[in-house]
């Protein structure tokens, strides 16, 4: 298990026994007070966002010691992966960060892409592969990515406030 901590730490857990985890690495990432806000594990890479500094790729085909790949600059809150682009919300703004990831050690910005919304609060992929994502005064809407750099509004969903996260089943 990979876990970070709010002083820039990303610690490597072996769960082989799960009544007794141990811990067998953690490696100083960022700096205090730097903040590690989402993983996703993908094949032998982890991307990791953190607060204050960037979204991080780890290669992990040793588990125990994982081994910095590639980034994202311009800080992490919330960022969704599909295929090979990965959709990095910019936090406060409308602005979301279309990546190609096809080769994690060097990630490559596709477009900034400006939805026609307020807000961004959170983004995910739908199981169906199409972009969701909350936002401020609006609730929910979901976007097709079948041209990954060009999302095109599907639909949406008025909730009674800010939608601020997301998980989908």
């Amino acid at each position: 298990a990979y876990v970070t901590s709010n002083d820039g730490n990303l610690g490597v857990v072996d769960l082989t026994t799960p009544s007794a985890p141990v811990g067998v690495n953690t490696l100083f990432v960022i700096g205090y007070p730097s903040i590690g806000n989402k993983m996703i594990k993908i094949g032998n890479y982890l991307y990791c966002a953190w607060e204050a500094g960037s979204i991080v790729i780890y290669d992990i085909s040793v588990p125990a010691s994982p081994v910095g790949s590639g980034s994202i600059s311009a800080g992490g809150w919330d960022f969704a992966l599909n295929g090979n682009y990965l959709y990095k919300l910019h936090p406060g703004t409308r602005n979301l960060g279309i990546y190609n990831v096809s080769s994690p050690g060097s990630p490559s910005l596709v477009t900034n892409w400006y939805p026609p919304i307020n807000y961004i609060q959170g983004v995910e992929i739908s199981p169906a592969g199409d972009l969701i994502l909350c936002e401020k005064d609006l609730g929910i809407s979901v976007y097709s990515l079948a041209n990954p750099g060009n999302p095109v509004l599907l639909g949406s969903h008025s909730t009674k406030n800010w939608a601020s996260a997301t998980a989908c089943a």
